[in-house]
């Protein structure tokens, strides 16, 4: 059976086996006997492909207690066909510790052109644990860029248990390959908490690479030391963009008072970055509940005089929803003003919700305000607007009956109620 799927769907199979979507990571219900085990050691070397598959398959299910195979597992590392030489790698990553004698060979496979073989090998050192350190502590040194990625990734996998390779994976951080940067970037997020203090220490680094690095993996931690926030409320201000932005990420998973936060996220929303703003607003959405309390600088900042921050303010309080129903009078005073035909402000609105219906309906009222981009924000915000628009169907004004229908006529599906 196992063939059966494998020859029909291929490649797709052994994608979705990478992604431990298909093969537990858990024990298999096989018992994993002393009999079984040592024929499925013989299968692994047969001359016959269907059942050298089959018994790298099943070898991979059973877990820890397949570590007997190791030896025959890293032959079959060499294996011409690409399923035998995955299941392999699997089967040597659910054995772990005990697999310890397969690392050279996964170093060795971390050259391979195959992003998928690196991969593969990069996630058995993981799991094979402190074992696999001295190794992956000389690979981090190599000359070759795919393997000080693939060394930073395995560490990633082995998260605290690489704690001794933090002062190396900081160094990584301004690597010449930016992949490897972003690699062991996300390997000393993987690592945690204790990489915190580390981390902390070089947001001081003369290099703006190590900096924005260490920012980035402190955003995937979450700080809480008093001494880190202070170094990246500090870097919240760095001369590079680069630093500022996920300084400002870290800083709002952080454990800072969302007060104190505020500030800074104020700075950012008129920064001349657009990776910066974009930190800014996403560290506001973090307020949750507490969010409230950033409408009034949203709303303050809708009046400056740059676009970008106009269009960023009104993209975070979108964002926010209801929350946001406090800013709807500046937010339509905005679309008023808006001089060209960008729908970040418009969809705001929208995004607030019924709350904005009548504001909008108000200003129907003004001759100035283009009639479109009235009924193209009550429109847009769909079913929750269909009663208040009909009941203004029989309003006094004309204005207001003409806004409200042409509102309606932009509601899809549309309203039953209107068309009755």
């Amino acid at each position: 059976m196992v063939m059966r799927y494998q020859r029909k769907f291929g490649f797709a199979l052994a994608v979705l086996m990478a992604a431990n979507l298909l093969v537990p990571t858990v024990r298999s219900t096989h018992a994993a006997d002393e009999g079984n085990l040592q024929k499925l050691i013989v299968a692994l070397g047969s001359d016959d492909l269907a059942v050298r598959r089959d018994a790298a398959y099943d070898l991979a299910k059973i877990g820890p207690d397949a570590a007997p195979a190791v030896s025959a597992l890293i032959d079959a590392l060499k294996d011409r066909d690409e399923q035998i030489r995955f299941q392999s790698t699997m089967a040597l990553a659910r054995i772990g510790p005990a697999a310890a004698a397969a690392v050279p060979v996964l170093i060795e496979l971390l050259t391979s052109r195959d992003d998928q073989h690196r991969y593969r090998a990069a996630y058995a050192l993981g799991q094979i644990g402190t074992a696999a350190l001295p190794a992956l502590h000389d690979a981090l040194e190599s000359e070759r860029a795919s393997i000080r990625l693939g060394a930073a990734r395995a560490l990633g996998w082995m998260k605290e248990e690489a704690r001794p390779e933090i002062p190396r994976l900081i160094e990584l951080l301004d690597d010449g390959d930016p992949r490897v940067v972003r690699q062991a970037t996300g390997a000393l997020g993987s690592i945690g908490q204790v990489a915190e203090l580390a981390l902390s220490k070089s947001l001081d680094h003369e290099s703006e690479s190590v900096r924005a690095g260490a920012a980035m993996a402190l955003r995937t931690i979450g700080p809480r030391e008093a001494e880190t926030i202070k170094r990246l409320q500090q870097a919240a201000v760095d001369p590079q963009a680069e630093v500022r932005a996920p300084a400002i990420a870290a800083l709002a998973s952080s454990s800072l008072d969302r007060s104190a936060l505020l500030p800074l996220i104020s700075d950012a929303l008129s920064d001349a970055d657009d990776a910066v703003r974009d930190a800014a607003v996403v560290a506001l959405l973090k307020f949750g509940d507490a969010s409230e309390q950033a409408v009034p600088l949203l709303v303050t900042r809708l009046e400056d005089e740059s676009k970008a921050t106009r269009v960023t303010a009104a993209y975070a309080l979108g964002r926010m929803g209801r929350q946001a129903r406090a800013a709807v009078p500046a937010l339509i005073n905005a679309l008023r003003k808006q001089g060209d035909d960008d729908p970040t402000i418009r969809n705001a609105i929208s995004r607030i919700g019924a709350a904005a219906v009548p504001g909008l309906l108000a200003a129907a009222q003004d001759g100035a305000f283009p009639p479109d981009r009235l009924a193209a924000a009550l429109a847009g915000i769909g079913p929750t607007a269909v009663t208040p628009l009909i009941e203004s169907l029989t309003a006094d004004s004309v204005k207001v009956r003409i806004a409200a229908a042409s509102a309606l006529g932009g509601i899809e599906p549309r309203p039953l109620q209107a068309i009755a």
